[in-house]
């Protein structure tokens, strides 16, 4: 009896030694396999984190200003004092009672248009006899307008008509009426068109007949008022900006408004038109609803007016109203700041790629231009107070010259200029006088 009730308790006994070998073993298996709802929350957390560093991947393709190997900072060139520069390649022009607008030079001769000393009127002037060539007493420019000269042909604005003079003999070649004394605020030159900012109104001529083709409502256009390169003329329609809020297609042959993109959301820095893209180049700024809105550059199809794509500045960084290009070779050319940190970037058409950049720290750039590969820069240094004409090659971002300008500085982006590969630049802040450069020889003449 005894020897059976022993049996009996190992075989329980050997039972539960079998059951709890089991339990640990499923036990073990849960651990090693994981709660599934733990591991599908682990596996979205994966897959999430995936995602983001995808899209971060991808909002870096275009980051404008991040540090890129290859940029060039301006800080680091030595610069190059005019004692030091080649005579041959620069001229300072002044004269007793200053300059007022822009002037044309060449072989020692000086086209100009003033109001006051030497005399009011426009003239041919030799520099070595010290004498007009040729005098025109009674034309003189009018208004905020300036000089344009092309083909041997000196435009002129006066106060009730654009004057078009032989520029060799100061004879008169041209005439563009205009209806009423107002104020001209800028001539813009195309291959068959003369195009007038006049008062409130665009007035369109025929280049060569000199007759009126149209005349439409514009009020001031905010662009217009600085440069000569926000006036385009793509496929019958002009293309520019009307205060600062909207772009605008004019049509060719009758000054109707054809179509308008309109960013209400947006400040319109600049914009340029290339291969029948329109870019927008706008700045940050404080939304009507709240909060404020990053910069960026928007792209709009010219023929459509329907948007392609944008793309959006870094924290802080915006674009600058005072310099855009698109070049031969196909880059797109612009200034770029960040606070007192300011750069001039090239980025491919489509904006997905930066090719090159160069910078400067604590250095204001002040405005840059554009003519046959070269980028012309006015800087400051403004820690070392020193004020620079910096020439680049547009298409590997080299710098070739840091001038130092001595004696004052330009404060007005017309008096800043390009024609036939010389660069002028007005001194009017602390003097007044004109620098001419030309990286082959300032004194050549001009073209005929």
């Amino acid at each position: 009896m005894l020897k059976r009730k022993i049996l009996v308790l190992l075989s329980v006994l050997m039972l539960f030694l079998i059951i709890g070998c089991n339990k640990e073993s499923e036990e073990k298996e849960a651990e090693d396999a994981g709660d599934p709802e733990e591991e599908m929350s682990q596996i979205d957390e994966e897959t999430e984190d995936e995602e983001a560093d995808s899209s971060e991947e991808e909002s870096e393709d275009f980051t404008f200003i991040d540090e890129l190997d290859e940029a060039t900072v301006l800080n680091d060139l030595d610069a190059t004092a005019l004692d030091d520069y080649d005579e041959k390649k620069w001229r300072k022009l002044s004269q007793e009672n200053g300059i007022e607008g822009r002037i044309f030079y060449g072989d020692q001769k000086l086209l100009q248009s003033e109001t006051g000393s030497p005399g009011p009127g426009t003239y041919l002037f030799d520099l070595e006899e010290n004498g007009p060539i040729w005098q025109q007493d009674r034309i003189s420019y009018f208004g905020s307008s300036h000089l344009l000269l092309e083909d041997g042909i000196l435009y002129v604005a006066n106060s009730d008509k654009i004057i078009g003079l032989d520029d060799e003999t100061g004879e008169t070649v041209k005439e563009y009426p205009l209806s009423e004394s107002s104020t001209v605020s800028e001539i813009y030159l195309f291959e068959e068109y003369l195009l007038v900012g006049y008062g409130e109104e665009l007035i369109l001529f025929d280049k060569e007949t000199e007759e009126q083709l149209w005349e439409t409502p514009f009020h001031p256009i905010r662009a217009i008022s600085n440069s000569t390169h926000n006036v385009y003329l793509e496929d019958g329609v002009f293309i520019t900006s009307y205060y600062g809020d909207k772009i605008v297609g004019i049509d060719e042959k009758t000054g109707d408004e054809s179509w308008e993109i309109e960013t209400p959301e947006s400040t319109i820095e600049s914009f340029l038109v290339d291969e029948d893209v329109i870019y927008l180049f706008n700045g940050v700024h404080q939304l009507e609803s709240g909060g404020m809105r990053a910069a960026s550059i928007t792209m709009f199809d010219a023929s459509s007016q329907e948007e392609i794509d944008e793309v959006v500045f870094g924290e802080g960084g915006s674009p600058v109203g005072n310099g855009s290009f698109a070049t031969e070779d196909g880059q797109i050319i612009f200034h770029e700041a960040d606070g007192l940190d300011q750069s001039i970037v090239s980025a491919d058409p489509d904006l997905t790629k930066e090719n090159w950049i160069v910078k400067g720290e604590d250095y204001y750039l002040q405005d840059m231009l554009y003519e046959n590969g070269k980028i012309y820069v006015i800087a400051e240094d403004l820690e070392e107070k020193e004020y620079f004409l910096i020439i680049i090659d547009a298409s590997s971002g080299e710098v070739g010259e840091k001038i130092i300008l001595e004696d004052g500085k330009n404060d007005d982006p017309n008096t800043f200029y390009t024609y036939d590969g010389k660069v002028y630049i007005h001194i009017t802040i602390g003097s007044n006088f004109y620098y001419i450069f030309d990286e082959e020889d300032v004194h050549r003449p001009l073209p005929k």
